[in-house]
């Protein structure tokens, strides 16, 4: 999901290219965390084909429909609450694309031995002392560092470079952010906890595994939901502000990017011959 994601929305001239290989790309990506067998690996393959296929078929029309919307307000000034419309709409589909696939991965999970699970989970424990390592040890100014340049780049991709008043603008919103790299690794942590639980496959436990990931704002740490909430109505500000100082220049940059991101989509829309 975070690879469709990521492929989609990022300012990338090989979207094309990568879309039509997730049949390939999303499988290599699940056996970096648990090796398949031959059988696993075909059962994987025939549960991904509907969901690539709904994707298609679905949500691209959908996207494109957005898309539009986004280059209608590229044309003007776009206020916050436009903004902030098509974020909501882009969730609305991350979470209908997040359901498709959870419902072939519990199809999948079913099939796994008591090995692969335990290797799955050490896998994820394994990862989760990485991401601790890495961000943990990180000072308070080099949180906000990361953060500025993570905002820096997305909005480069669409605008080319950032004049000095917008950086500005951005490290600002960097100053601003909460802090929530150690409730994001918390809340992480109990994810993994969870899933071990419900993984050992007592009855009913798919429908736990999906209530754990539907429902997870209920179960989440108060503070991480605050966090994320007041960091993403930080963003969401410096980046309206951000594009009501575009230049001419970052204008036609803007446009070219989103009629490039249209086109993409429109081959999608057709499914890749053999």
């Amino acid at each position: 999901m975070l690879l469709l994601a990521a492929l989609l929305l990022s300012a990338c001239s090989a979207r094309v290219f990568f879309y039509n290989r997730l049949d390939f790309l999303i499988p290599w990506y699940i056996e970096g965390y648990v090796p398949l067998d031959r059988d696993q690996e075909d059962r994987l393959e025939a549960l991904l084909d509907p969901v690539l296929a709904w994707h298609r078929r679905e949500e691209l029309p959908r996207y494109a429909a957005l898309v539009g919307e986004a280059q209608g307000l590229a044309g003007g000034e776009a206020a916050l609450p436009d903004i902030a419309r098509l974020v909501e709409e882009f969730e609305l589909a991350w979470y209908r694309l997040r359901d498709q696939a959870l419902e072939a991965l519990i199809s999948l999970a079913a099939t796994l031995t008591e090995s692969q699970v335990e290797a799955f989970i050490a896998e994820l424990r394994e990862r989760q002392a990485e991401y601790e390592a890495e961000y943990l040890s990180r000072t308070d100014a080099e949180y906000r560092e990361d953060a500025l340049e993570r905002m820096e780049d997305s909005l480069g991709d669409y605008l080319g470079r950032l004049d000095d008043a917008q950086e500005a603008r951005l490290a600002t919103a960097a100053a601003e952010l909460t802090r929530i790299d150690g409730a994001w690794l918390s809340v992480r942590a109990a994810w993994v906890d969870r899933l071990e639980v419900i993984l050992a496959r007592a009855p009913g436990w798919q429908d736990r595994l999906r209530a754990t990931v539907r429902d997870w704002e209920e179960w989440v740490a108060e503070d991480y939901l605050r966090g994320t909430n007041q960091n993403s109505a930080v963003v969401l500000r410096a980046v309206t502000d951000v594009l009501a100082m575009r230049s001419e220049r970052q204008q036609a940059r803007l446009q070219r990017e989103l009629a490039a991101l249209e086109r993409d989509l429109d081959k999608l829309m057709v499914p890749a011959g053999p």
